[in-house]
């Protein structure tokens, strides 16, 4: 999991427990600073709910902004309920599937952002993960999949993968459109020149 999450543009860290986590001072945020979790609910020493009562207790006391996502290869209804109870913003049945892990952690990083009113184009882009941008904001400077993946050193094949899932979680139905939602939701500059490859 770490390695798809940092693939797709997210900085992560990993901790074999959650008493390691909670003794890291990377766990304790700044004032304001937002904190995206995603652990095992039952793990040697404290368990993923307990983890979480101390990180609310602690966001709560600094104003950090605060978003924990639970797995567990034995969920149960009351499990779940209690997770949701406690705060998690998502609680996922393991083994994860790729594709639902990536969506459900765009989805919390929106819930750690300030509101603020969405334009339609940035509302229709908001659940692309980091990596997602990336390629997007290539793809629309570079005009093909071959410059993207020569830009971003990985396979065309990636590439086309990427593309896949920006075009269903945008909902464009052809790159021209895909580039005005681009382009609207201030995700590249309109006066740039296209660099084709």
């Amino acid at each position: 999991m770490a390695c798809l999450l940092a693939q797709n543009g997210y900085e992560v860290r990993s901790y074999a427990s959650a008493d390691m986590f909670l003794a890291d001072p990377a766990s304790q945020s700044a004032p304001g600073t937002p904190l995206l979790v995603v652990s095992d609910v039952r793990m040697p020493g404290s368990n993923g709910v307990s983890m979480l009562r101390t990180l609310r207790e602690r966001a709560s006391a600094c104003g950090a902004p605060l978003a924990v996502i639970l797995l567990s290869g034995h969920a149960t209804i009351p499990l779940a309920v209690e997770a949701m109870r406690e705060g998690a913003v998502h609680f996922l049945e393991k083994p994860v599937d790729p594709d639902l892990l990536l969506e459900t952690v765009a989805a919390a990083c929106q819930t750690l952002r300030p509101a603020v009113e969405e334009s339609p184009a940035r509302a229709r882009l908001h659940a692309l993960t980091p990596r997602e941008r990336e390629v997007l904001a290539a793809f629309v400077a570079r005009g093909s999949n071959k410059a993207v993946a020569n830009a971003l050193h990985m396979s065309p094949r990636t590439v086309e993968v990427h593309r896949a899932r920006i075009f269903r979680k945008s909902g464009a139905s052809c790159v021209t459109e895909l580039v005005r939602i681009a382009i609207e939701a201030g995700m590249v500059d309109a006066r740039a020149p296209v660099q084709h490859a």
